[in-house]
């Protein structure tokens, strides 16, 4: 199962908690909770998309290390 997939379903259990909590602010926390694991979701898709895109990555021989340019593109 996918990382997006499992996201989803993290989301989907905590609504299903928040139905069931006893009081406003646990439900409110909840329903928080799995609008930040939808939002995960939606990032992780988003960066799988991004991994399949065709040539997205440069495809250089080794170096044996990182030369300046794929630093920066890792932001260090």
């Amino acid at each position: 199962m996918s990382k997006q997939a499992d996201y989803r379903r993290y989301a989907a259990q905590a609504v299903k908690l928040a139905h069931r909590a006893g009081s406003a602010d646990a439900k409110a926390h909840l329903l928080a909770v799995a609008e930040a694991w939808v939002d995960l979701a939606d990032l992780a898709g988003r960066i799988e998309q991004a991994g399949r895109a065709p040539g997205r990555f440069d495809r250089e021989p080794s170096r044996g290390h990182a030369d300046g340019r794929h630093m920066r593109r890792l932001g260090l």
